[in-house]
């Protein structure tokens, strides 16, 4: 089982308080997850990106912490789409 690795931060864990949500892989909410590990792919710079959350909402963490994931990431474009809304990053 390979678990996340708590002393790796996460694209934007200079934004974010230490310890909170998002601010490493160990704590890092899917959405977050997914935006770091396509960037460690190489898969990111100058591409589009959509995330489909099923089963829960995106969470305050989570809205507030996407457009700048996107944006370190290097990625043209975010669109989430959520159970209850789509959120869009151009």
């Amino acid at each position: 089982m390979h678990l996340a690795d708590a002393n790796k931060p996460t694209l934007i864990a200079a934004q974010i308080d230490p310890g909170k949500p998002n601010s490493n892989m160990a704590n890092a909410h899917a959405e977050i997850g997914v935006i770091q590990q396509a960037y460690d792919a190489g898969l990111t710079q100058g591409e589009n990106m959509t995330i489909v959350v099923r089963g829960e909402s995106v969470c305050s963490y989570c809205s507030s912490a996407l457009g700048k994931a996107a944006n370190k990431s290097g990625l043209d474009s975010l669109t989430v789409v959520n159970t209850k809304k789509i959120v869009q990053k151009n």
